[in-house]
Formats: structure tokens, sequence, C-alpha cells
């Protein structure tokens, strides 16, 4: 059997067009490159590296609130395997850290009809309280307070990228989609029911069979439970591909067209979802997510069934599987959250 190099070079040096190869590629690199520069080299550098044993040479992130792995991997996604024959549709944003890691990969690409292409960039540029903890101690910290608008502020920062990307200001419980093919979806606004309901509805039908990547850059956290019954129900549709290490992100590729009429979900959810549905999705999470995500999982199915309003069942949850986690940040996180914003305190577990 082939070591984890072996098939990283593979793909590298053009033997594989897999993209379970491309993403094992990927997750090689970056344990052996520590997400180092070499990203931008192109594939000659990577595979030297590769070959020679890679040092650590530190990537320096951009100021944003993604990870260093969020970065690297968009910008590796678009230097390597973006096509150019859809968009790339960048969903909430905050400083740009990903839009500049996409502009990155855009303009490293070997392919003609990829660096021609921009991000697309849609949020509602308004500034939230928990936004300052992010810009504390760098140039941004007092740019804006809360309740302001910052889309000037955002395509400031993004300065030497703005002339590749298409930025709108646009509220995405509201949004409508020109429906243009999207070969890479990076959202990060599924934050609460109207969002998930509308982006599923406008974004999701237009992703490119075959070659759609969806970026979830919040599957892998505790709140924003929603996502896993939303690819559950479209379970046929996508192939998981990978969990992005250190992040809360995950990777699926669009199998087949997403039919409009399966993205219509309605407000509240609480109306339609039984628990035999979230019961389901769940266990089928569970099963994609990689061993070292299923704390962080067990956590999303807790806050689910809060989201739902049905608490006991969210107590229940907690008792029984609590226990397996007792270290997971994921956990105390979902603890502290329900003292604090339902004053709730979850029970002793089993």
């Amino acid at each position: 059997m082939p070591s984890h190099i072996d098939t990283a070079l593979a793909f590298l040096e053009g033997n594989s067009s897999d993209l379970r190869d491309a993403h094992r590629a990927y997750r090689v690199l970056m344990r052996h490159s520590h997400l180092t520069d070499y990203f931008q080299g192109g594939k000659q550098v990577l595979v030297r590296e590769l070959r020679n044993g890679p040092k650590q040479y530190p990537r320096v992130p951009y100021i944003g609130m993604t990870t260093l792995q969020e970065q690297a991997y968009c910008e590796w996604y678009c230097t390597h395997l973006y096509e150019g024959a859809g968009e790339v549709v960048e969903l909430g944003t905050f400083l740009g850290s990903l839009t500049k890691s996409m502009v990155n990969g855009l303009r490293a690409n070997p392919r003609s009809a990829a660096r021609e292409r921009k991000v697309r960039v849609y949020d509602l540029f308004w500034w939230d309280f928990i936004m300052e903890g992010c810009v504390k101690g760098t140039a941004y910290e007092g740019m804006c307070k809360e309740g302001d608008w910052f889309v000037e502020d955002y395509r400031r920062s993004i300065g030497a990228w703005i002339d590749r990307t298409d930025v709108q200001q646009a509220d995405l419980t509201k949004f409508a989609y020109d429906q243009k093919p999207v070969e890479f979806l990076m959202v990060d606004v599924m934050k609460y029911e109207k969002l998930c309901v509308n982006v599923l509805r406008q974004f999701f039908p237009a992703l490119l069979p075959g070659e759609g990547i969806l970026f979830h850059q919040d599957y892998l956290h505790f709140y924003e439970a929603w996502v896993h019954v939303i690819q559950f129900l479209l379970r046929d549709y996508f192939e998981p591909v990978t969990p992005i290490d250190g992040s809360g992100a995950f990777v699926f590729r669009c199998l087949k067209e997403v039919p409009a009429d399966l993205c219509t979900l309605r407000a509240p959810l609480k109306d339609s979802w039984s628990d035999a549905l979230v019961e389901e999705a769940f266990a089928w999470s569970k099963g994609i997510v990689g061993e070292e995500n299923q704390a962080v999982v067990t956590a999303a199915h807790v806050m689910m069934y809060a989201h739902l309003e049905r608490w006991e069942l969210a107590e229940g949850i907690y008792r029984k599987f609590g226990g397996l986690f007792p270290d997971s940040p994921a956990m105390a996180e979902l603890r502290a959250y329900f003292e604090h914003r339902f004053h709730r305190i979850l029970p002793d577990v089993e």
C-alpha cells in the first residue's frame, strides 16, 4: 500500500486525478510543511519539498476569524484544483483572510480560465461586538463600533487583492443569486435559520455537478447544528471529502445537480424537523467526520435540540454522551453557552 507521501507525490506529479488523493496530498503537506509558503510555489516546489523532507518555515496568517489551516486550504484549492469552470463564491467574510488566500491561489493557478476569475464576496458587513476581540492589538483596533457598516473598511483591508474580487453588500436572508454555476462555495453564514434557508435555496442548486466544492466553514462548530441535518438531507448529492485540521471546516464535493425543490426549507424548522430526522442526521454526520471530531458533533447534536426548543432531548443527549469527552473544548463551550444564553445548567453525565 502506498504511503501518504507517495499518494501526495502521485497527485502532484500528475499520476492521479482522484479528488480524495488531492486532499490527501494537501493533508500530507499540511503535516509535513507546517502550512508554509510552498503552497504559492506551485507543484514543482511542493514535490521538491516532499522528496527532500520539508523544513518548517512558519506561514504568517492573515488577520481575521479563520485559522491558518483554512487560509492555506483555500489557497491550495484555488491554486491546484480549481478549474475555472464556475464561480468562486465567499458567503460571509470579515477582514478578508480567506478572500486574500483565494485570490493568491487564483493568481498562481496555471489554468488561464482560473486566472481570469474573481472571488465573489457577499456579506452584510455589519460590525458585531464579537469582532472587537479579533482585532484587539492590531492595526484594525477601534476601526468600527457595534452596529457600523464596514464594507468600505473591508475593501481597504484587502487593498492589493481588490482587483480580483467582486464585493457585494447583501442581506443573505433575502438575497437572490443570479444562478451562475459555482465551482467553489465557501459558506460561513449559516448562523441562524433564516440564513440557512435562503443560502440553501439560492446557492446549493448552482453548484457544478462533479466539480463543485462546498467548504462548510462552521460544520465542526457546536453552534451551527443546522448544517448537519441539511447535509444529511442532501447526502445523495454530496460526497464527504475531508475535515480541515485545526479548524471547524469540512469539505464536500457536489456529485450531481442539487434539485431546487430539495432546497425549500422553511423556518421555523422546529415545525418540520422530527426527532427521528435529527437522530438519523447526527448518526450519519458522526460517521463521516472521523474519530477526532466526535466531540464537536456530539455537542452540535445537543445544540440542535436546543435550537428546536426540545430541552429534555438536549439534556438527555448530553447526559448520555457528554461524559465520553471530558476534556473537549466544544463541550466546555456548549456548557458555557447553555448557562449564559439559556440560563440552564446541563445535567451530570452518566
